[in-house]
């Protein structure tokens, strides 16, 4: 056998026959009438509307903990960084990367760009 220009295999020819044209599987396409796509946009709206909730509940929540939620970008990774503020006092509660994985990421990031410049 042989392979065609897309990659199907094609059965051997006899000598000076037309080649023939391998049949691709064919594609079903879904009609929009089927009583079940009704079911899964309702199922949609649903997750929709408990993902809704639950953020209204963490926002009052976070509302009544005096604390707020702050992204901002690391400029020499590149990354995000999320911070939990405590708003009475102003203070970084948590960070998500860490100082310290920011320093690490940095050190890294130094060295193989030394790395780097050795080999060229």
């Amino acid at each position: 056998m042989s392979i065609d220009k897309v990659g199907y295999a094609m059965p051997p020819q006899p000598v000076g026959a037309s080649p023939v044209t391998p049949s691709k599987p064919a594609v079903a396409v879904k009609e929009h009438s089927d009583p079940s796509d009704h079911a899964v946009m309702q199922s949609d709206s649903h997750v929709k509307a408990s993902v809704d909730k639950a953020v209204s509940m963490a926002n009052e929540r976070m509302a009544m903990a005096e604390t707020s939620v702050r992204f901002s970008k690391d400029e020499e990774s590149g990354r995000t960084v999320i911070k939990m503020i405590d708003q009475t006092t102003n203070q970084v509660i948590r960070q998500f990367p860490s100082e310290e994985m920011l320093r690490i990421t940095h050190a890294l990031d130094k060295l193989q760009g030394i790395a780097l410049n050795r080999k060229a």
